[in-house]
């Protein structure tokens, strides 16, 4: 796990995991609040990325992509499979202001689509 902070060209260049996916993107004005709150405040929290693919930070990314910033990244490698869903999990529903019914129904959510035991 290494920390770096990436080009608007690698942010631009980033795919997204399935699992980062599982998480709904925020919509245009939010994405434009966020992108200016980086530019002026800077950046909170760092994406999380294994082999080009976002695990979390979906939203950063698009605000980035918004008005061309850099973003600060934790890249991992040889992550297992649970590995990442905890990374994704974790770090998106801690980041949300989701219920703890929103998260019970998401976390059962992850697990049928995966079948985590």
């Amino acid at each position: 796990m290494k920390n770096k902070v990436l080009s608007y060209a690698e942010v631009k260049n980033l795919g997204r995991h399935p699992y980062c996916d599982d998480f709904p993107r925020a919509d245009k004005k939010t994405i434009q609040a966020l992108a200016s709150s980086i530019q002026t405040t800077g950046q909170f929290s760092p994406i999380h990325i294994e082999d080009n693919l976002i695990l979390s930070g979906g939203n950063r990314q698009l605000a980035a992509l918004e008005k061309k910033l850099k973003l600060h990244a934790i890249i991992h490698s040889n992550l297992t499979d649970k590995q990442r869903r905890d990374i994704a999990y974790e770090t998106n529903t801690i980041q949300r202001l989701l219920s703890p019914g929103g998260r019970a129904v998401l976390a059962i959510g992850l697990r049928n689509r995966d079948k985590i035991p």
